[in-house]
């Protein structure tokens, strides 16, 4: 149980894994939370989302994806970028294997983002969350993430997301 985590940068082989992965969980979660009015549309929008991010993969500048290993194995993902001059920590995606889970990895992992970022220059972090997904409302709060307003994104008739902020205590 007290194993290390490791971020591990990514190759384009991994990318092209995750990106469709993501995709789908993404797409997924459009659906689910009323965002796309339709399958084809969720599809279609979380690729075109997930794919602007990186236009010249692995190489795109201020975009930080990696592979999360412990001692031995792949355990999840973590994907952030800079923003605002760099001084914003963007969390896009933190995702630990559903083998994995339950186990406080993620907790683990959201403290190695917010070192990351810190070390990267970064003095406030962002995220988005979809306001039903509880259980990471509740972690993300627990680590000192307040929500700072809601919002409803392409489909959606009401709010659908939160998005919560932290800043970062600068150790110099």
């Amino acid at each position: 149980e007290g194993s290390m985590l490791k971020l591990k940068k990514i190759t384009t082989t991994n990318l092209n894994f995750l990106l469709k992965f993501t995709i789908g969980e993404y797409s997924n979660d459009l659906f689910r939370y009323g965002e796309a009015t339709d399958r084809n549309r969720s599809v279609e929008l979380a690729t075109k989302e997930i794919m602007n991010l990186v236009p010249r993969g692995i190489d795109t500048p201020n975009q930080f994806i990696y592979r999360v290993k412990d001692d031995h194995q792949t355990v999840g993902w973590l994907w952030h970028q800079l923003v605002e001059q760099g001084k914003t920590g963007f969390l896009l995606y933190i995702f630990i294997n559903q083998e994995f889970r339950r186990r406080g990895l993620g907790e683990k992992l959201l403290k190695l983002f917010e070192k990351e970022a810190a070390d990267q220059g970064a003095n406030e972090l962002i995220l988005y969350v979809f306001i039903d997904n509880v259980p990471a409302v509740k972690m993300y709060q627990k680590h000192g993430y307040f929500i700072v307003k809601e919002a409803g994104f392409y489909d959606a008739t009401k709010s659908t997301r939160y998005k919560m902020t932290k800043k970062l205590i600068s150790a110099s």
